[in-house]
């Protein structure tokens, strides 16, 4: 995208131009900062940027992790990649943000680039190429370079067509074409974002918390040490700060293992999505994720039970529920053994039935013990399980009872989106969806 841009501005309007990413690797499926300057007299500057007229921001969670806004000076162009409407970004948007955005005078814009490159993309490898492309599009369209070089639409996409005539021509035209029709859809497609009062305007900040894996009490002290290195470097940027000066960084060092906290929730657009009930246990999913975010984990019903008692509890003694824990997953387990057909959740359900009408309570007592096995129905229930031939019925022909159900969770801090997992999934156990705030606190409650 930046590399176009500034080829497309030298092209057309003879502009000096300076164009490079950000200092260290890129590598695939990280957030990458590109940096293009665009001036009628040479170039002088050869640095990383930190104060600039446009920001495109092609990552719709960059207000998650950093703080975009810092640099772009007052008055100056912001286009964010998101697929809501105006408002509903607008309102999404971080208070302190949107009070910078109002004070400053910032233009925002917003474009759906991603789903123009799904709609225009032949493959999942032009999808991100094509993203770039829209924002192009969206680039001439709010900023005031056409009207400041007394140019036209009709003349810009002439020499946009011209450009990318170079560029892709020996690829055949179709190529030429289709990064023209998105580029013209994210020129068409942008659309200005107004700010309004928003009520609750004054909602509360969050304060990061340190990881357990960092968490480490009796850790030496030094540069070592990885509680200092949360401190001063970690919670600084968890906060969307940019650090004057990082001691770790200034010596080259940092504690070791750190890397195993990295976060890419805020990096990736869509996250799959497990449907139990066509799981079959091949394991393909866990065996080929490049990043280890999906360990396939079987546990026992009795355990299953045990575990969402104990993560519900927070002051709830479930006093009454405890004592037939084990008859409820013994019943429970009998019922899955005797039907392959019975969903999970149904088989939970109407074992603690069987057991509670059998118990002989009072009323009262009845009535108590529902009141807990709701909570706990209503957490097993937003955990999915399957019941698979590998794990479940091949444990039962070796042992009674020796069955487990499998879970198939995604560690929202290690993956990257890429969907490799639905890709290999042969039964469709595994789809994509998108990532908004309830899919991403599902992932969390679940890992």
């Amino acid at each position: 995208m930046g590399k176009n841009l500034a080829m497309t501005a030298f092209e057309l309007f003879g502009m000096q131009i300076k164009a490079n990413p950000k200092y260290g690797s890129e590598k695939k499926g990280q957030p990458t900062t590109f940096y293009a300057v665009l001036a009628h007299e040479p170039v002088l500057l050869n640095c990383e940027l930190t104060h600039v007229d446009v920001v495109l921001s092609p990552d719709p969670n960059v207000f998650r992790h950093s703080d975009p806004l810092a640099g772009l000076a007052d008055g100056g162009v912001f286009v964010l990649q998101s697929d809501q409407s105006p408002d509903e970004t607008w309102k999404s948007l971080p208070a302190h943000t949107r009070t910078q955005i109002r004070e400053r005078d910032i233009k925002l814009f917003v474009l759906d680039a991603f789903a123009i490159a799904r709609e225009e993309a032949s493959d999942v490898e032009m999808r991100f190429r094509m993203q770039g492309a829209a924002f192009l599009g969206a680039f001439f369209r709010a900023s005031s370079l056409i009207a400041r070089e007394g140019s036209s639409e009709a003349k810009v996409f002439e020499g946009v067509r011209r450009q990318f005539q170079k560029k892709f021509g020996h690829k055949g035209e179709t190529v030429v074409e289709d990064n023209l029709r998105v580029i013209r859809r994210g020129y068409d497609q942008v659309q200005a974002v107004f700010p309004t009062p928003v009520e609750g305007e004054e909602e509360p900040g969050t304060v990061p918390h340190i990881p357990s894996l960092l968490d480490v009490p009796t850790a030496e002290p030094g540069l070592g040490n990885p509680g200092r290195y949360w401190e001063q470097v970690c919670a600084v940027c968890a906060t969307g700060q940019d650090g004057i000066a990082d001691p770790f960084a200034a010596i080259s060092v940092m504690p070791a293992a750190t890397g195993a906290v990295r976060d890419m929730s805020g990096v990736r657009l869509e996250v799959p999505h497990f449907i139990a009930e066509k799981c079959t246990g091949c394991g393909q999913c866990w065996v080929q994720c490049p990043d280890s975010a999906i360990p396939g984990l079987v546990n026992s019903v009795e355990d299953l039970i045990s575990t969402a008692i104990d993560v519900s509890s927070n002051g709830v003694a479930f006093d009454r529920l405890r004592p037939v824990t084990k008859h409820w997953a013994r019943e429970t387990h009998k019922l899955l053994a005797r039907d392959p057909k019975l969903a999970v959740p149904a088989a939970f359900e109407t074992g603690y039935r069987n057991v509670a009408d059998k118990m002989g309570w009072d009323d009262v007592r009845r009535a108590e013990t529902d009141r807990e096995f709701a909570v706990i129905r209503e957490r097993l229930a937003a955990f999915p399980l399957a019941r698979t031939k590998p794990f479940f019925d091949a444990g039962e022909a070796k042992e009674k009872t020796g069955g487990g159900l499998l879970s198939i969770t995604v560690n929202p801090e290690a993956c990257k989106g890429c969907n490799l997992c639905v890709a290999v999934c042969p039964d469709g156990a595994l789809e994509t969806v998108k990532q908004d705030e309830p899919t991403l606190a599902r992932l969390r409650r679940n890992w």
